[in-house]
């Protein structure tokens, strides 16, 4: 009987002890993201937001964002999300890191201030629409680091160009989901 009890109380035990020191082991280990960020983008905000008018359209998938203007590819950018800042349940701030080659141009010249913007998002209605737009300012709104792009991209920026049409940010544009 001693034996018996010996050898199952013994393997659990080990199994008992071994098992947390197992799992607390795996959680410092990191994988690698292959998007180089680290952010967590709302499920709300994901898929592909189509102009109401017709022609240009915002795409998240993933940590990517691209958008199509519908008149060619010197007016298109796209980049990975590296930070999101959510005002409200239905508005905030989206910074992107400007894929090499696919920065937004400004009459077919690409910014040279720097590799992060700001999209503005407003009167979010998930599934359904949103308004958007591109950070802008005379000279061109990118900002040389990701530290400056939150400085920069604020949510007083967003609403006063929203509620004055102010040259902050582009027009916002209304953007329907398309499933």
């Amino acid at each position: 009987m001693v034996s018996l009890l010996k050898k199952g109380f013994v393997k659990r035990v080990a199994f008992a002890f071994l098992v947390p020191f197992l799992l607390a082991g795996l959680s410092f280990i990191s994988c690698s993201n292959p998007t180089g960020s680290d952010v967590t983008v709302p499920a709300t905000l994901v898929g592909t937001w189509s102009s109401s008018g017709g022609g240009d359209e915002y795409t998240i998938k993933g940590t990517n964002l691209s958008y199509n203007s519908g008149y060619g590819e010197d007016y298109d950018f796209s980049g990975t999300i590296k930070f999101i800042k959510q005002f409200t349940d239905t508005s905030g701030v989206i910074i992107i890191q400007y894929d090499k080659g696919h920065e937004q141009k400004y009459f077919g010249i690409p910014s040279t201030n720097g590799k992060f913007c700001g999209i503005y998002y407003d009167s979010l209605e998930p599934g359904v629409s949103v308004e958007m737009a591109a950070a802008y300012w005379s000279g061109g709104a990118e900002q040389p680091t990701i530290n400056a792009a939150k400085t920069a991209y604020t949510e007083e920026m967003g609403v006063a160009s929203h509620a004055v049409d102010i040259t902050y940010v582009y027009d916002y544009g209304t953007y329907v989901w398309q499933p």
